[in-house]
């Protein structure tokens, strides 16, 4: 029986990570849709050197153009060798959420939130779509396990690896600035609250895991500077006026909630727990809802600044932190 509870955990998570794997390879080569055309046409099927010099859209999700080129070099020249990137990364930000679960509060809860995302309609989605919400994901959660870790420990090898996964999510994705944002008004927070706790950290984290992001960072983006100034932040033709109205994005948020949660009645008692969450964690460990609200309030502002169309999806990174926050719900309700 101890052994059985010793190894229950691991077993648990691998069968987790065996299921999610089937649901995702699940009509994997289905027909494309428009924007995973664009991907596979403007930047998978081109040579390497050309990919990582062009950034022409939005569109162009470096890591993944790479890893999707790679897939068809290997498998072949098939939807699901396209998608196969995405479906890797999707499996893996359940295995990442586990880990930054289990840091912040426990094994239980880090495998019924791992659960969550396992058999959650969005995540799958989006783990089929060949396009870097994935893997902007995985990214996001990895680097906000080493985060909490390298605040922990004080090691000056986490916060290298911190510094390493952040860049490497901009590389994907490149809302995943918002997230490091975040992270950085978190840990800049944490020492005017907590000065004598986190003092020895201050400036190996700063330095270190802050400084190793941005020159990685730097580095990846050196070929597209001028590309990117012209490319970012310009001025888009809107086919639809409301796609850049924040009511119509919430609307839309909503609406996948129904979906996820199968009924407005479900929906209902989802956002219930996900209250009783933040509540929960806002008493025990306030420095967490940082990593949820504050990337998403300051995208959302630079979004709306640049007249930029506001989609659900540049918020598909906060749903690891969202299970959490909703599995805290259910055990404090519970």
């Amino acid at each position: 029986m101890n052994r059985l509870r010793k190894h229950f955990v691991p077993i648990t998570l691998v069968a987790l990570l065996i299921a999610a794997t089937i649901l995702r390879f699940y009509r994997l080569n289905s027909g494309l849709w428009f924007d995973e055309i664009v991907t596979y046409v403007k930047y998978a099927r081109l040579p390497f050197l050309t990919i990582v010099t062009t950034f022409d859209s939005e569109n162009q999700h470096f890591l993944y153009s790479i890893l999707a080129h790679l897939s068809l070099l290997i498998f072949g020249d098939s939807n699901w060798a396209l998608r196969l990137p995405a479906v890797i990364f999707g499996v893996g930000s359940i295995w990442a959420l586990f880990l930054f679960g289990r840091e912040i509060r426990n094994d239980t809860e880090a495998l019924l939130a791992s659960a969550l995302l396992t058999f959650s309609y969005h995540h799958v989605w989006f783990s089929q779509n060949a396009r870097g919400y994935s893997g902007l994901l995985f990214w996001g959660l990895l680097s906000s396990w080493l985060f909490t870790r390298g605040l922990r420990e004080n090691k000056i090898k986490t916060w290298v690896f911190f510094g390493v996964t952040a860049a490497l999510g901009v590389y994907t994705h490149l809302t995943m600035i918002f997230l490091i944002i975040g992270q950085l008004v978190v840990y800049l927070f944490a020492f005017v609250i907590r000065q004598r706790e986190y003092k020895p950290i201050r400036w190996v984290g700063l330095w270190v895991g802050f400084g190793v992001a941005g020159l990685l960072t730097l580095i990846l983006f050196a070929p597209v500077y001028s590309q990117i100034l012209g490319t970012v932040g310009g001025s888009e033709v809107s086919v639809v006026s409301s796609w850049k109205n924040p009511l119509w994005t919430a609307y839309q948020i909503l609406q996948g909630l129904e979906i996820g949660f199968s009924g407005w009645v479900f929906a209902v008692g989802a956002l219930i727990l996900f209250g009783a969450g933040i509540v929960s964690y806002a008493r025990s460990r306030p420095l967490i809802l940082g990593l949820l609200f504050i990337p998403s309030l300051v995208g959302a502002l630079v979004v709306i600044a640049e007249g930029h169309h506001l989609w659900p999806r540049f918020f598909f990174f906060e749903i690891g932190f969202g299970a959490l926050v909703i599995i805290r719900g259910v055990m404090t309700v519970g």
